[in-house]
């Protein structure tokens, strides 16, 4: 026994590590990796959930349609991207709905493009269905200071709901003006990380 142990310190020393210490140091290895991999559960990975995103102008009587028709009621218009003037507007509105079963607290997040494909801002929102939390603040990443909770309750397909999460994008005096960043925006929404809209990108057209 005792020259077996000298015999393995000695195969330490000169660098060569018996078979037992690898095997050993591949299970811990195994271990560790699966410990730093393990996934933590959100609302976005459930599928029974998508966000259904609505945008609109803070001033209604200024939407203006791609063949210069002007009307504040854009209910016969649906088939088409709403368009706004951005010399008339202070800001543009995107309410946002959870279609399906959302029961989790989440970071929701819409992602705006320009005419360009360049993402311009992207609107952060840490959001609750539990009502006591949304009269709270949370720290989200990326942000220096917590946010205020927002409450996001579900909706089944077809039926409207009195509480959207609402973003107002400002537009009026901004870079868009400045910079005639002019033409078809589009804006998509997300949870946790997750693109999460129940169609393709919202869009929405912004005209001088």
């Amino acid at each position: 026994m005792k020259q077996n142990t000298c015999s393995r310190f000695a195969e330490i020393r000169h660098g060569r590590w018996p078979r037992w210490v690898a095997a050993s140091s591949a299970v811990w290895a195994v271990v560790i990796l699966s410990i730093g991999f393990v996934p933590v559960a959100s609302a976005a990975d459930s599928p029974d959930v998508c966000l259904s995103v609505e945008v609109m102008a803070h001033e209604s009587s200024t939407v203006v349609f791609a063949d210069g028709f002007e009307s504040g009621d854009i209910s016969t218009w649906l088939d088409s991207a709403p368009s706004f003037s951005a010399l008339e507007i202070s800001d543009v509105i995107f309410d946002v709905t959870a279609v399906g079963e959302f029961d989790g607290d989440s970071v929701l997040e819409l992602k705006i493009v320009t005419p360009n494909g360049h993402l311009y801002q992207v609107l952060t929102a840490p959001v609750s269905p539990n009502w006591t939390k949304a009269a709270g603040v949370s720290r989200v990443v990326g942000y220096p200071y917590p946010l205020q909770v927002q409450h996001m309750e579900s909706k089944t397909a077809g039926v409207t709901t009195d509480s959207p999460v609402t973003f107002r994008f400002p537009v009026g005096g901004t870079l868009i003006v400045s910079s005639s960043l002019y033409g078809l925006w589009e804006v998509s929404a997300y949870l946790d990380g997750v693109e999460a809209g129940c169609n393709d990108a919202s869009r929405f057209t912004l005209v001088q």
